[in-house]
């Protein structure tokens, strides 16, 4: 079928051309009043996604486990840090709900990062060295 000239993205409006640009301002004002007050609410987010330490490029971590209990996951982590391992928990929504995963690093090598899995290997844990 052909369609009309007014009917294609190409043709300007033919009517009301002062109303197009008006409603253009409109929405760009509104645009950035959205704007400004986006940042401000944009760092409370990305604090409760992780509880992580900030990582240098190029760091290393151990994934030790994941898991539902989160009382389970603190109770890991305490006897990962009462062995002397930098450890921490960050809450994750999984595909099955709410996760709470337990690391340890951040590694500034994957060597030291292998050196600290053997320890945990020997306390019972497994885990796998990841990169940031």
């Amino acid at each position: 079928s052909v369609l009309s000239p007014r009917l294609t993205p190409e043709a300007p409006p033919t009517k009301g051309a002062k109303g197009v640009k008006g409603a253009e301002k409109t929405v760009d004002k509104v645009a950035e009043k959205a704007a400004e007050k986006a940042p401000a609410k944009a760092p409370e987010k990305a604090v409760e996604k992780t509880a992580a330490p900030k990582a240098a490029a190029g760091s290393f971590f151990i994934q030790v486990m994941a898991l539902a209990d989160a009382d389970k996951a603190k109770d890991t982590q305490k006897r990962m840090a009462d062995a002397g391992v930098r450890a921490y928990t960050e809450v994750v929504t999984a595909a099955n709900g709410k996760v709470t995963r337990v690391r340890a690093g951040p590694f500034a090598s994957r060597e030291e990062a292998q050196k600290v899995q053997e320890k945990l290997q020997g306390m019972g844990l497994e885990g796998k060295v990841a990169a940031f």
